[in-house]
């Protein structure tokens, strides 16, 4: 009796007459075909990491023109506060050269009145200017003596009286009279000089300059 068949040892199958061999050229193509895949997907990592970059240096670019412009508004809007800065500070100057003006203005119109009421000729000549700084107005009439033109004490009587009219430019030129000066040397020159300065502002723009 034969032993069972899962106990028999098995026979190695006859290799076939027909079976293809691998030929060198075969194996040279299936190799070229490898290559061919790996550089295609060499490729596409490549297209695939060059547009990442892409999509990065174009974010870039859009972070520094937001940047750029935040850093434009931050800029035009510090300006914006320093001209306002700039415009309250005139303006709070401005109201403070005008305050200025008006006490040194009043102190001129003291000084001219312990002048004028002077009997002793000790009391200097009261020169009606208000600033330190020379006038650049055009078409100036200047007193050698006071140092002044018609600009500057126009000023101080707008600035020292309440009222600046033609009648009272009338009663502050007779104060000034070079009549009321006799013998007083530079007192009576300069008292001509504000003789003719008032005057040129009571004959009003375009009046001639003093002689």
């Amino acid at each position: 009796m034969s032993p069972p068949c899962e106990n028999r040892p098995e026979r190695s199958k006859p290799k076939s007459k027909h079976a293809l061999k691998t030929t060198p050229v075969q194996i040279q193509e299936a190799q070229l075909i490898k290559e061919e895949k790996a550089a295609a997907k060499r490729e596409e990592k490549r297209v695939k990491e060059e547009r990442g970059a892409a999509r990065k240096e174009k974010l870039r670019v859009e972070e520094e023109r937001l940047r750029k412009m935040q850093e434009e508004a931050e800029a035009w809007r510090r300006r914006d506060q320093d001209v306002e800065w700039r415009r309250k500070e005139w303006v709070r100057m401005g109201v403070e050269r005008d305050e200025r003006e008006k006490m040194s203005a009043g102190k001129w119109q003291v000084a001219a009145k312990e002048f004028s009421d002077d009997e002793t000729g000790k009391v200097p000549f009261p020169i009606p200017k208000l600033g330190t700084q020379a006038c650049k107005r055009d078409g100036c009439v200047m007193g050698e003596k006071l140092g002044v033109c018609h600009h500057d004490v126009e000023r101080v009587l707008m600035e020292g009286n309440g009222v600046y009219d033609v009648v009272y430019l009338k009663k502050e030129r007779l104060k000034w009279h070079p009549d009321r000066f006799p013998g007083r040397g530079d007192v009576q020159i300069m008292a001509q000089e504000m003789f003719q300065i008032i005057q040129r502002l009571i004959d009003g723009p375009g009046s001639p300059g003093m002689a």
